[in-house]
Parts: structure tokens; sequence; C-alpha cells
């Protein structure tokens, strides 16, 4: 599957209550979940170096996933593989076993809603706070944004693990994961 997203980053708090009532007034409200997530790596981190991801989350449900890029100038698209496995910590033994460790570890809560088809999420992460994630189609993606008064300059294509890098790096932090505390 071809996954297709974009972020706009919230500000604040207040921009966020504004943004969650302009979304209930366009979309239906799903659900909201925690998750913890887990990237591994190899040692010499070629995942990383080749634009993967192998991530091990835990919600609702367990879930494995591959995603590798797509090139795409306005849109953060990759080639996802994912599926539920039954027990998360033996899944990540299996998968250290093989030779891989935990890169990274991150947590979000996320609020999902659907608009149309397509998906839109509130992400509150630590450390690099909100943002508004929407997936779908190209056309999808565009219809909400215009819905919800964003602007395409705006975009961010940025993966989690490089805001919350890009966070350290201005702020002159070492934290090495992204965990709510």
């Amino acid at each position: 599957m071809i996954e297709t997203e974009v972020k706009h980053k919230i500000q604040n708090k207040k921009e966020l209550q504004k943004t969650e009532e302009k979304i209930k007034k366009i979309a239906e409200y799903k659900k909201t979940e925690t998750e913890h997530n887990i990237v591994f790596d190899s040692p010499d981190f070629s995942l990383r170096k080749k634009g993967f991801l192998l991530r091990l989350r835990k919600d609702s449900k367990n879930t494995l996933t591959f995603k590798s890029k797509i090139k795409s100038k306005k849109f953060k698209k990759r080639q996802e593989t994912e599926f539920q496995v039954k027990n998360f910590n033996q899944t990540k033994k299996i998968i250290e076993k093989i030779g891989f460790f935990p890169a990274f570890v991150y947590e979000k809560k996320r609020k999902y809603f659907d608009f149309k088809g397509t998906e839109i999420q509130i992400d509150e992460l630590p450390f690099i706070g909100f943002y508004l994630e929407i997936e779908g189609t190209e056309k999808g993606i565009i219809k909400a944004e215009k819905e919800l008064n964003l602007k395409e300059k705006n975009r961010i294509t940025t993966n989690y693990l490089q805001l919350f890098v890009n966070w350290k790096k201005k702020h002159k932090r070492n934290e090495k994961n992204m965990i709510f505390k």
C-alpha cells in the first residue's frame, strides 16, 4: 500500500482548540489512542540510510510496519507493509534476535477523525507538541486542507524522528527518546 500524508504544526493549546473545533464541523470523530512506538535499525543504521523504517507499535493492537520512501515534493509518500502481531514483547525479542536494536522510541496521543474517507489526526507528542496529520489520497488531503483553511506552503513532510532531532538541536537537549514522563 502507498501511504500519502502531510502534517501541519499546531502552535499552542489555543490553536489546538480552534483546530479541533474546525475538524469536528467537517469530520466524524472516531477514537483516541495512546501509542508506544519502537523504531528498529541495524548497528550501522543501514535502514535509516536507505530510507527504510521498521516499526513496532502498541496501541489498542500491536502492529509491525515496514516503510520505504517514495519521492514526492508536496506529500510524504511511503510504500507501506504492515500487519497485526499477537504479542508485542515476543515480536520485539524476535526483531532484536535477528540483529536489529531499538534505535528510537516515541509515544504520541492521537485523535482520529474521518473526513469522507480521508483520515485527519491530531497528535500530541512529548517535547515537540501538537501536529495535525492528514492521510489519504492527494485529492482527499487537498480537500481537507481547503476545508480547514490550511496552506500548502505550511505542509510538513518530515517524520517525527527528524522533527525531534531538529527540536533537540534548537533547544540544546540530549534526550534519546520522545516519551511521556
